[in-house]
Formats: structure tokens, C-alpha cells, sequence
């Protein structure tokens, strides 16, 4: 007997929350996961990011370190892990030292 092998397409759609201060990044983020078919929310400061997170739910967040004024994305990141322990979370970020992000280089 002969087996007949085919390709499966595979639909693969995540969730994903988009985190970072600056609107044109984010806007190019959405626009780009959304044409690959994914389902996209865009935060703009932490604590909106949160917020998002727990009534989106999402399977993946796309997190900046730096978000300006108010809590960085290294502390927002541990708050969402810790009301969805289950989420991924990458790191999208021009900062070279993560754990120095938010701190003044004079520091």
C-alpha cells in the first residue's frame, strides 16, 4: 500500500500586542503583522500596555525597553507575565544594555 503524502497548510494566527512609545514603529509593526494574518493590538505607554494584555490576551507581546516616562518595558513585561503566565514576550529594542534601560548614562 501506497501512502500519499500531502503538504498541510497550516492556518497560524497569533495574538500579538505591539508595546513601543513610538507611533510610526508600532504603526509599521501592526501593518506588517497584520498582512502575515495575525491579530494585532498596539499599546503605546505600560500601563495601557497591561491593561491590553489582560482583556486581549494575547500569545505573544512585541515589547520596547524604553517607553519614556513611567514604567520601562523590562517592568511592564514581568506585570503581564504575571497576570498570564503563558504569554511570550520578545524584546524589540535599540537599547545595548537592557538592564540599563530607563537609567541616565551619568548614572
Amino acid at each position: 500500500m501506497w501512502l500519499r503524502w500531502h503538504a498541510l497548510a497550516v492556518d497560524f494566527r497569533l495574538k500579538i500586542l505591539v508595546v513601543d512609545d513610538e507611533p510610526l514603529v508600532s504603526a509599521l509593526l501592526r501593518q506588517t503583522l497584520e498582512a502575515a494574518g495575525h491579530e494585532v493590538e498596539v499599546a503605546n505607554k505600560g500601563s495601557e500596555a497591561t491593561r491590553l494584555a489582560k482583556v486581549f490576551d494575547p500569545d505573544l507581546v512585541l515589547m520596547d525597553v524604553d517607553l519614556g516616562s513611567g514604567p520601562d518595558g523590562i517592568d511592564v513585561a514581568s506585570a503581564i507575565k504575571f497576570q498570564s503566565p503563558a504569554v511570550s514576550i520578545a524584546f524589540l529594542t535599540n537599547v545595548s544594555e537592557p538592564r540599563l534601560a530607563g537609567k541616565s548614562a551619568k548614572h
